[in-house]
């Protein structure tokens, strides 16, 4: 029997190249949706350059930015993201969310008393 999901949150993460003020662009959108909290970390790609130049993807110094969406706006999100993001063209970045199976009462009723605030 397969469990409901309980938790109405996925987790978002976008992966792009690092310049041009990328992730301001990333947080516009997710701030037109009223997600203010993100973790924005700095990275390098790790693949070796065969497999990275067969998928389209460079060796670049890379920027992941992490968030919470609500699960029904999930589809509307990430459609603008793609779009502003320009992700339909090549070495341009990922896009992809996880479902939450399992959250911290504390850490989802937290999150929930912030959303409530900006009600």
């Amino acid at each position: 029997m397969k469990k409901k999901n309980l938790c109405p949150y996925k987790a978002l993460i976008v992966i792009i190249n690092e310049g041009r003020n990328i992730e301001d662009k990333v947080l516009y959108v997710l701030k037109n949706y009223d997600i203010t909290r993100s973790v924005i970390s700095f990275a390098k790609g790790t693949a070796p350059s065969s497999i990275s130049d067969f998928f389209g993807f460079g060796v670049d110094n890379k920027i992941v930015v992490s968030t919470f969406v609500d699960s029904g706006r999930v589809g509307e999100i990430t459609a603008d993201l793609k779009e502003i993001l320009e992700l339909d063209k090549s070495n341009r970045g990922m896009i992809f969310t996880l479902p939450i199976t399992a959250l911290s009462s504390n850490i989802l009723g937290l999150w929930r008393k912030v959303d409530e605030r900006k009600s």
